[in-house]
Formats: C-alpha cells, sequence, structure tokens
C-alpha cells in the first residue's frame, strides 16, 4: 500500500518541486498552501507524514505542526526551513512538534532517503503486537501531571524562580536533580535547584523530570531489578556515559535535544514492570535461568514486544525530541536503516552494554561493533576506559 504525504508551503514553486520528487516513486500526495488548508486535508484524508514550511503568513509551520500533532499525534511530521530560521526550527524539533528538518535548498536523494527512515519509523510504531500492549494496558499512559505542568511554563516561558518552586514542591525529584547537576558530566557543586536549572537548560530538566514521574510510578513495587533506584541509576548511568562516548570519540557534545537521551532509553521496560508484573517476572526468571539469552530477546520470546519498542512507541506519543525516541526504540539495534541520528543512537547503544558490564551484570545486552564504526572508532580503543570512567563506578 502506498504511503501519503501532505506538504505544505505558501510557495507554489516549492510545493511542485517536492511533489515532482515523491509522485513517481508511487507517493499519493496532498498539497496545502497554508496551515488552515492543511488541516481540513488531514481531518479528511489518512495521512503517513507531513512536510510543513516555517514561514507562512497566517498560521506558521511550528503552530501548524502542533496542531497536527494534537489531531493524528501517530502522524510523522517534518519541518522545511532555510537558514534564517535557525531558532524557530531549534523550538519545532525541541517540543517534538516535528521529526526531522529539511533544510533549503535540499539535496534530492538526500531528501528521499531521510522521508523513507521516518515512514519507516511510523511502521515500526504500527505493528499489531505493539499496539495491542497499549490497548491492554490498564490505564492509556498519559504525561506525568508535573511534567505537564512544567511543559506549561516553558511554553508561557515562566520565570526561573516560578519552575524551580516547582521542582523542590517535589523533595525526591528535587535531590535527584541535584544528583544529576553534581556529577561528573556537569560537573557542579551546588545546592540550589534554580542554579542547576540555569546551568543544565530547560530541555534537560524536562527530560529529567519526565524520567523521574515515571519512575515513581513503581513505589509500589521493592527489591531487586524492579526497584526504582536500581533502574534510575542505571539511566544516569547510562547518560554520562554516552556523554563521554560523544566527547571522547566525536569530540563534540550533544546538542540540547539529545542530551538526556540515556535517561529515558529504558522507558519501556518501566511500563512493562508497572502494567504488566507478572508476565515480566517470568521475563526476569527466564533470563536469570538460560544464562546467554537477553532480556529483549526473552521478552520478544515471552511477551511478543520488547521493551524497546514500548519505549520508542510511549515518547513517540508524547512527542518527545526524535533523537531521544530513537535512542529508546533502536538503542539494542543500532544499525537499524530507519535511525536519522544514528550517533546519538549509537553512543546509547555502547553505553548501556558498559553500564550494565560496569555493574557485573549476570546478562549482558548483545554488543554490536558497528556501533563504534558510526562513532569513527572500535571496541579495542575504547573498552578500557568505559569500564573505568571516572565518577560513573559506584
Amino acid at each position: 500500500m502506498s504511503k501519503t504525504l501532505l506538504l505544505v508551503d505558501d510557495e507554489a514553486n516549492i510545493l511542485k518541486a517536492l511533489q515532482r520528487i515523491f509522485s513517481p516513486l508511487g507517493y499519493q500526495v496532498f498539497t496545502a498552501d497554508n496551515g488552515a488548508r492543511g488541516l481540513e486535508i488531514l481531518a479528511q484524508e489518512q495521512v503517513d507524514l507531513v512536510i510543513s514550511d516555517m514561514r507562512m503568513p497566517g498560521m506558521n509551520g511550528h503552530e501548524f505542526l502542533k496542531q497536527v500533532r494534537a489531531l493524528r499525534p501517530t502522524t510523522m511530521r517534518a519541518i522545511l526551513s532555510g537558514f534564517a530560521e535557525g531558532k524557530d526550527v531549534i523550538g519545532c524539533l525541541r517540543d517534538g512538534s516535528a521529526r526531522m528538518y529539511i533544510l533549503k535548498p535540499w539535496d534530492n536523494e538526500l531528501l528521499i532517503r531521510e522521508v523513507e527512515k521516518l515512514l519507516q519509523l511510523g511502521e515500526l510504531f504500527s505493528r499489531r503486537q505493539l499496539l495491542e500492549v497499549f490497548n491492554n494496558l490498564r490505564d492509556l499512559p498519559t504525561m506525568p501531571d508535573m511534567y505537564g505542568r512544567l511543559c506549561a511554563m516553558v511554553e508561557r516561558e515562566a520565570g526561573l524562580d516560578e519552575i524551580a518552586q516547582l521542582v523542590e514542591h517535589d523533595q525526591t525529584i528535587a535531590a535527584k536533580l541535584l544528583q544529576v547537576a553534581n556529577s561528573v558530566y556537569y560537573n557542579m557543586s551546588t545546592g540550589s535547584v534554580r542554579q542547576a536549572i540555569v546551568y543544565m537548560g530547560l530541555t534537560n530538566l524536562k527530560t529529567i523530570v519526565l524520567g523521574l514521574s515515571v519512575l515513581k510510578q513503581l513505589d509500589g513495587l521493592h527489591g531487586g531489578f524492579f526497584s526504582k533506584d536500581v533502574l534510575w541509576d542505571h539511566a544516569d548511568r547510562v547518560n554520562r556515559l554516552a556523554h563521554m562516548v560523544f566527547e571522547r570519540c566525536l569530540g563534540r557534545q550533544m546538542k540540547e535535544n539529545e542530551a538526556t537521551a540515556g535517561l529515558l532509553h529504558d522507558i519501556g521496560r518501566i511500563l512493562l514492570i508497572k502494567d504488566y508484573t507478572q508476565p515480566y517476572s517470568g521475563v526476569y526468571r527466564s533470563v536469570f535461568q538460560n544464562q546467554g539469552t537477553t532480556f529483549r530477546d526473552t521478552e520478544r520470546s515471552l511477551m511478543g514486544i520488547s521493551h524497546d519498542e514500548v519505549g520508542g512507541f510511549l515518547l513517540n506519543w508524547w512527542s518527545l525530541p526524535h533523537p531521544i525516541v530513537e535512542a529508546a526504540m533502536f538503542h539494542h539495534d543500532p544499525l537499524n536503516d530507519a535511525i536519522i541520528h544514528r550517533e546519538v543512537v549509537a553512543a546509547v547503544h555502547i553505553a548501556d552494554y558498559f553500564a550494565w558490564k560496569q555493574k557485573k551484570a549476570l546478562t549482558l545486552p548483545k554488543l554490536q561493533e558497528g556501533a563504534f564504526a558510526i562513532l569513527g572508532t572500535d571496541e579495542h580503543s575504547c573498552a578500557e576506559w568505559l569500564l573505568n570512567a571516572d565518577g560513573v563506578v559506584n
């Protein structure tokens, strides 16, 4: 079945150029010269991917894609932009309104490949077993209340004092936030939530609050692998290691919309533990009775779904930045052709493996050598410092 694209731009020549690219490839293409018309088409047609220009009269691309997200949350979204709108594009990617940006002028072959990747990811999110998991949940996962309030504050550009007061109201989250701020990566020494927010940035704050809010749902479960302290320690460890991999291998830091990918990479596991406690206990027992098997393979064997698929679906549903969605979805499959942010996913994949190895876990995820190649290195060059990274081993 052919895929359907909706192209929205107020310049007729841009729409014609994009239509010439995609129509011969078998795509069904709808066009609109403004956001309002685009929404009308979206209400009537099943669309797989929306590509919108940023600068349009009336409703701009960011506002349009926000409405697309609200109307059709599973439809993939991309923003079309020139150099002059860089700040607006970052905002669009940061709040998840767009999954990808297309820079004018574009390269036709690159554009076709990137669109194919987004559509592949959309197909993965539509897998029957994945949809069944969410249909059978006791409660459809919604944004945690504190995270929703924080996002609303950021959206209306609330002052830092007001935001800090919200965080400080939950002492558990405030304490963990300071723990992250004072870690080796951020290298701070502060007891002030406000100062930590200033240094870490609002995007990182939102992701940390989201991860901790989700973990709090495990308060009724105690002990072993199901302990929220174990899961938080691993998430925090993976995030710090992923940053170190970026800096040591690529010589640069992660971008703001990538910086907390490690913290949320295992969020699907939390959801499975919370809502499928008994079946997941069977996964846990099977893994430790059959050394050499992995959690991911055992999840698929016993439950028909894996935690990485569940996590990617959930974060996409919540419209988290695309690098964070991909890190959750593909951290066990870093060579998947659907990945756009390959370096981020590779770094989280490597960090996940070595974080468990540092803790001398009885079973380890599979490590793919190709992930090192994506980062321009190899396992031999990295293994020693990854196992002995300062400030990571407790």
